[in-house]
């Protein structure tokens, strides 16, 4: 089944007043309850591996100059809203950010040279 005959059925479906998956998101996020009974979202294992190959593809393009500073602002205020609670945020955006900094570096010393 091809991607545009998926998304017609989906649309079919929602016209019929059937919804599929409400309220799930990209990101997979599963709450989950502390000893104490707090309740804490963190994400499914296969959003993290996926994530983790997004961000080293985003890492390679940048590199090269494919993708700019403007993009990297964008996924961080995307990745802002969809992970907002979770120990993942913090990862996501000391990943992003180092990695401003690592082009930045580089930059710098190739301007030396």
């Amino acid at each position: 089944m091809s991607l545009k005959e998926m998304l017609e059925k989906n649309r079919k479906k929602r016209k019929n007043g059937l919804v599929i998956q409400p309220d799930i998101g990209w990101a997979g996020p599963k709450p989950a309850r502390t000893k104490a009974g707090k309740i804490i979202k963190s994400l499914r294992g296969s959003s993290t591996s996926r994530q983790r190959k997004y961000l080293k593809a985003i890492r390679h393009y940048y590199l090269n100059d494919v993708l700019d500073d403007e993009y990297i602002d964008v996924r961080l205020a995307s990745y802002r809203g969809h992970l907002k609670g979770t120990k993942n945020w913090l990862h996501i955006c000391n990943r992003l950010t180092s990695l401003k900094h690592e082009k930045h570096r580089t930059k710098k010393i190739v301007a030396e040279q």
